[in-house]
């Protein structure tokens, strides 16, 4: 069991997962647990070292957080659904996610390229701040499409897509049209 374990461990650490130390930006605390979950993900660890793992690249606060809320969950130790939870209620309090919630709601391009617009909404979207929103891939065009300039929406609002790729790419081609027409 301890070879394996040492295996796992070695994996993780070659995919460089990052630190966490604790600060109180929630967009980092989900930044790093989305890239922790990549490389547990990539090197098929069982639930049962999930938590192991993630928790060696807690540092600072966050590790003292850590020491603190393992207290009491005995041999078999806290679940990786459980922790992501706990993870999130200490670092992204319910507090945030309303007006974080809100700013995706209203995302809109503004004075933003195309580019720039998705990459907002990309972040926006996978900092989860309202998963009930952004589970469909539908939901997401519509909320992409809806936040675009009226001169790339308007056309686009006529057309079906079968991906949030699809939709990127049509909003490129629109405003790439709309540049050469100046």
């Amino acid at each position: 069991m301890l070879d394996k374990i040492i295996k796992y461990v070695k994996a993780f650490k070659l995919l460089e997962p990052p630190t966490y130390a604790g600060n109180s930006d929630p967009c980092e605390a989900e930044d790093w647990l989305r890239r922790v979950t990549k490389c547990l993900e990539i090197i098929k660890v069982l639930d049962d070292l999930q938590v192991e793992l993630a928790t060696l690249m807690l540092t600072g606060d966050a590790e003292r957080w850590w020491e603190f809320t393992k207290i009491g969950h005995g041999p078999t130790g806290m679940s990786w659904a459980n922790f992501k939870h706990r993870f999130r209620n200490r670092y992204f309090p319910s507090c945030l996610e309303r007006p974080k919630a809100k700013e995706f709601a209203l995302i809109t391009q503004g004075n933003m390229n195309v580019s720039q617009y998705v990459t907002k909404f990309i972040q926006l979207f996978l900092s989860r701040y309202e998963a009930s929103m952004v589970e469909l891939e539908n939901k997401k065009i519509r909320n992409l499409i809806m936040g675009l300039r009226p001169s790339i929406r308007s056309p686009m609002g006529r057309l079906k897509f079968d991906t949030f790729e699809d939709a990127v790419n049509e909003a490129l081609k629109i405003e790439m049209r709309d540049e050469t027409n100046i």
